[in-house]
């Protein structure tokens, strides 16, 4: 009996051990920048500089794998010289990205950071989208919509902002649990499972 209920038990957390469980997933954007408005400009950007966007966020995908997102954890941004690396994340990712729907779409969506030093705040937006009448994705540069801005925050002055285009389709990577733990239940789940299959059986007579 004790065997039964501790299979039970193992059994249990196996179909519950990614029930609630976030998979940490990153995005990257890769641009460059086409019009700089920066009195200031503290940081020295112009244009033709490279822009670098790399975030990590909780995915929560569709059955079908190609539309997903979720809320921004963390994020490294690199324009030009200018770096902000944040530990934690503000904002969120969305895409689609299946042309048998019609069309393709990226979108990181109020995307900040709290401190960018020389700033005080930064702030970012990103969109893609794509028609795909054929079923096909096009080349990034026949995209009906690709921009990025920043927009940063001097020491009492009015908000700079960095406009820019996209270069490549983003990334995405495979979604990962965030920590072993996951994967540690699951594998005691998979043993309770077998546990309970074993001593759940009708004996024979």
């Amino acid at each position: 009996m004790r065997r039964r209920i501790l299979a039970a038990i193992f059994g249990t957390a196996a179909l519950f051990t990614f029930a609630g469980q976030s998979l940490a997933a990153t995005i990257t954007f890769t641009g460059v920048v086409d019009q700089v408005d920066a009195p200031l400009n503290l940081a020295h950007l112009t244009s033709g500089d490279q822009f670098l966007a790399t975030l990590f966020f909780n995915d929560r995908p569709s059955p079908s794998g190609l539309a997903g997102g979720g809320p921004v954890s963390r994020y490294f941004l690199r324009v030009g010289d200018f770096i902000i690396n944040e530990k934690q994340g503000v904002g969120k990712v969305a895409f689609s990205t299946g042309p048998s729907s019609g069309s393709v779409f990226y979108q990181l969506i109020d995307f900040g950071a709290s401190s960018a030093d020389p700033y005080l705040a930064g702030f970012a937006e990103i969109t893609l989208q794509a028609a795909t009448p054929d079923g096909m994705i096009p080349p990034i540069d026949q995209f009906n919509l690709n921009d990025f801005i920043i927009s940063l925050t001097p020491p009492n002055a009015l908000p700079e902002s960095v406009l820019g285009h996209c270069t490549s389709l983003p990334k995405i990577t495979n979604l990962v649990p965030e920590s072993g733990t996951t994967i540690s239940l699951f594998t005691c789940g998979l043993g309770g499972l077998a546990l309970l299959r074993r001593y759940s059986a009708p004996r024979a007579t």
